[in-house]
């Protein structure tokens, strides 16, 4: 799970680059046209890509980095955060160029409009592989911390040989390989 969502982290900034850029350059080219409304959401869509791409390339890293120190569930949170970020940063794009093309006889943009959904669709990918990884992690902490009936009741012993067909039992298992049979009772 932590692999993936390295590699998905590293899918995701590869996409991310030639939006931001597009969008840093316009908002810095545009500063001084802006006006009202739009001084205000400009620089926060800015911000909120900026922000994206920051977590994906530095907190993706470290959250594998720091895996095995920090508790599952914060790791859980972390990426959820940063998928979830960049799957709205994403979304935002597509809204963006669905405008463009209502409002302008402007055509050609199919290219941008792949990566964006190509982006929104790993995020999503992401979201679900932390998701999934999180209930499968709960369920293997389950099992293994379950005790074993020989280990749950205190002064029962395993039999050498099993008591049904007489094969020897060896040291482990709560079941004779022969017969199938219940060792400890």
């Amino acid at each position: 799970m932590r692999v993936t969502n390295l590699i998905l982290h590293i899918v995701t900034v590869i996409l991310m680059l030639p939006d931001l850029l597009f969008i840093g350059i316009n908002t810095l080219m545009g500063l001084g046209y802006l006006s009202g409304y739009e001084l205000i959401v400009v620089p926060a869509v800015c911000l909120l890509f900026g922000a994206a791409f920051f977590f994906s390339t530095i907190g993706g890293p470290i959250q594998f980095a720091t895996y095995k120190k920090t508790k599952p569930g914060a790791y859980m949170r972390g990426e959820l955060i940063t998928h979830g970020l960049c799957a709205l940063s994403y979304l935002l794009a597509i809204i963006y160029l669905i405008r463009i093309a209502l409002h302008s006889s402007v055509t050609g943009r199919s290219f941008e409009y792949i990566i964006n959904i190509a982006g929104f669709l790993v995020c999503l990918v992401g979201i679900t592989v932390t998701v999934v990884g999180s209930r499968s992690n709960k369920r293997a902490n389950v099992i293994s911390k379950a005790p074993t009936i020989a280990q749950g009741i205190p002064g029962v012993s395993r039999p050498k040989f099993c008591p049904n067909c007489g094969r020897p039992t060896g040291s482990t298992g709560d079941f004779c390989g022969g017969c199938g049979s219940g060792l400890v009772r």
